[in-house]
C-alpha cells in the first residue's frame, strides 16, 4: 500500500513517468505527452485517468499489447466520435 505521507511534486513526477515510458520503448515525444497528461489528470483529481494507470501501460507495452513506436492520426471526427489510424514509426 502506498504511503500517503510521501508527496512528490508534479515537476519531479512528470519526467520520472516519462523516463519509465522511455525505458519500455515509447518514443520520447510521446513519453513526455503521456506523462504530462497522466500527471495533469491526477492533479485535477481524476485519478482513474492519472498516474495510477502508468503500471498498467508499462505492463501492456512490455507484453506487446501496446506499441510505443506507433504514430496515430485522426481520420474523422464528430461531436462524440473520433476515428484514428496508426502506423508504426520504427518499421517493425
Amino acid at each position: 500500500m502506498p504511503d500517503p505521507d510521501i508527496l512528490v511534486s508534479a515537476s519531479e513526477l512528470t519526467p520520472f513517468c516519462a523516463r519509465l515510458l522511455d525505458a519500455v520503448g515509447v518514443l520520447p515525444a510521446k513519453s513526455k505527452l503521456v506523462a504530462e497528461s497522466l500527471v495533469a489528470a491526477s492533479l485535477r483529481g481524476v485519478d482513474s485517468h492519472g498516474v495510477q494507470l502508468l503500471p498498467y501501460y508499462i505492463e501492456q507495452l512490455e507484453w506487446g499489447d501496446m506499441d510505443g513506436q506507433t504514430e496515430g492520426r485522426v481520420i474523422s471526427e464528430s461531436d462524440a466520435v473520433c476515428c484514428m489510424t496508426a502506423r508504426t514509426v520504427s518499421g517493425r
